[in-house]
């Protein structure tokens, strides 16, 4: 029996245009997030023999705070960087087809889509997301990981980093996200003007993005309870 743990980066930086894609960092929420689901696989006893990882930045760092709360080094994580490809499944189903048969337990640090289209290709007929954070893992009833090509594969554990976290707690995440996207997206078009007044709209910006979002959220909340109320009159 073979298992391979699929884990998709944690929540990073929007992009920027003075930034590369890869060397987008982790936010404080994303760390947190790695942390308490790495201390819940831990404690699960999900450990793996070996810890692959995509090159990028956001991926090595989740990689790195998971082979810290497992007890290993991070001088043992394998860097591939072909991962960062983000979309090509096959990248990964060779990868694992040519690991060490030793090797019984994976764990591969990676992006969306490729995770999730390699883990619905695995289990067939279902569909997996993965959030930011997220794991799942996927057994495999096969002793030489070439097999892996032929086979399906059966879902044994799923971690969402916001299992457990309180309605306001998502709301305040929700807002943060929509208004660093806001004042992103404006700044890339403040880029032009010269520094001083850049800086001085940028203030405002910041401000009322988060009143945006607030509002964006609110309006949110209202379309869902009356999606439930109008089910509630159809039952």
């Amino acid at each position: 029996m073979k298992t391979i743990c699929l884990v998709r980066h944690g929540e990073a930086a929007p992009e920027k245009s003075d930034m590369q894609d890869i060397d987008r960092p982790l936010t404080k929420t994303g760390i947190k997030d790695i942390e308490r689901v790495a201390k819940k696989l831990a404690k699960s006893k999900q450990i793996p023999d070996l810890l692959i990882t995509s090159s990028a930045q956001r991926a090595l760092h989740t990689a790195a705070l998971f082979a810290e709360r497992f007890g290993c080094s991070t001088e043992s994580l394998v860097i591939e960087s072909a991962l960062y490809d983000q979309e090509n499944t096959d990248i990964l189903f060779d990868m694992l087809a040519k690991l060490d048969n030793q090797v019984s337990r994976v764990m591969v640090v990676g992006h969306h889509p490729m995770l999730t289209d390699f883990a619905t290709l695995l289990l067939r007929s279902v569909h997996t997301t993965l959030p930011a954070g997220g794991v799942v893992g996927i057994e495999i009833d096969i002793k030489e990981w070439p097999q892996v090509l032929n086979l399906r594969g059966y879902s044994t554990f799923s971690i969402s980093p916001t299992e457990k976290l309180s309605d306001k707690k998502l709301d305040k995440r929700l807002r943060a996200a929509v208004a660093a996207t806001i004042q992103n997206r404006i700044a890339e078009s403040l880029a032009q003007l010269d520094a001083e007044t850049a800086a001085a709209i940028a203030k405002t910006i910041k401000k009322n993005s988060k009143k945006t979002a607030r509002q964006f959220v609110r309006h949110l909340q209202d379309g869902m309870r009356k999606q439930r109320l109008l089910q509630m009159d159809l039952n």
